[in-house]
């Protein structure tokens, strides 16, 4: 079973989590993901990734840790900053070490992050999209 958070920001473990931070648990088959330890998954709260992932979806992530962990061009991650909520962006690297945070809402223009920008913002990319879980039926939870 997989944690889904409701919200969650940096401070938060995900790990040892507040349990009022979670909605419910998915249950992830067991041949899909081979390091289920690093899983989990969090309700989208906002609508910068529209159309592709809209406000409600469930995201399931894989847990990054920077230095250990790569990040392709193009890889769908969790970026907190600060004590922010955490939000899903599409991660694209620049030449000079930094990083462009790209949303699909065409409204939504990029936002760039430099190496050293990314240290005095507390920018931290926490997880990497495995799979969007899309619900036809409304949320009675809010």
């Amino acid at each position: 079973k997989v944690p889904v958070f409701k919200t969650l920001t940096a401070k938060d473990s995900i790990d040892n989590p507040d349990t009022k931070l979670i909605l419910k648990y998915l249950n992830v088959p067991r041949v899909d993901y081979t390091d289920r330890n690093r899983l989990f998954a969090k309700v989208i709260n906002t609508d910068h990734m529209t159309p592709r992932i809209m406000r409600g979806d469930i995201v399931l992530f894989e847990t990054i840790f920077i230095g250990k962990d790569k990040i392709d061009d193009g890889d769908v991650c969790l970026v907190c900053k600060g004590d922010e909520e955490a939000v899903i962006r599409e991660m694209v690297h620049s030449d000079n070490g930094g990083y462009f945070f790209n949303m699909f809402n065409v409204g939504m223009p990029p936002r760039f992050y430099t190496a050293d920008d990314m240290r005095k913002n507390n920018v931290q990319i926490i997880g990497r999209a495995l799979k969007l879980i899309h619900d036809f039926k409304p949320r009675t939870d809010k």
